[in-house]
């Protein structure tokens, strides 16, 4: 069975969607990856071209609200924003959380290219979290399996 992981942040609208199609493209079947937002805005046009750079076509996305996943079970839950942490309401069965808190790409109006770049930025460093994630959960995914 996949590794449930749900990533959360503010709008669903940049960092999550983002650590949600890096994580489908970099952990491929081994994880079911969703990603929510406390108050849903569009996906970010941004957040789409920063992910068609990296061979992700990400263009039918919806923003989602975390309450659609109020009754799913996950493995993992990763927060990006102090916000989503502090306010992330009560998921069902036991899971891990990770705090990721990564400044929001969208946050202040900038020159497109400028825009643009602080979301290759975020994509950066969500890959910088994600390697040494899908590892861990890839080894205690194998470990719990094993009964160890």
């Amino acid at each position: 069975e996949p590794i449930g992981v749900l990533f959360l942040c503010n709008a669903n609208s940049g960092r999550s969607q983002m650590g949600e199609a890096l994580l489908r493209q970099i952990g491929g079947a081994a994880f079911a990856v969703c990603s929510a937002g406390l108050l849903p805005e569009p996906v970010s046009v941004y957040a789409v071209r920063a992910l068609q750079e990296q061979g992700i076509d990400w263009g039918m996305a919806r923003s989602k609200d975390v309450t659609e996943f109020r009754d799913r079970c996950f493995d993992y839950v990763i927060t990006l924003s102090e916000r989503a942490r502090d306010s992330c309401p009560r998921l069902p069965g036991p899971h891990n959380t990770l705090h990721w808190n990564l400044p929001d790409p969208g946050a202040t109006s900038r020159p497109d290219e400028q825009q643009l770049e602080a979301y290759r930025q975020t994509i950066t460093a969500l890959r910088q979290r994600l390697l040494p994630f899908i590892e861990l959960a890839l080894m205690a995914r194998t470990d719990a399996t094993k009964g160890i």
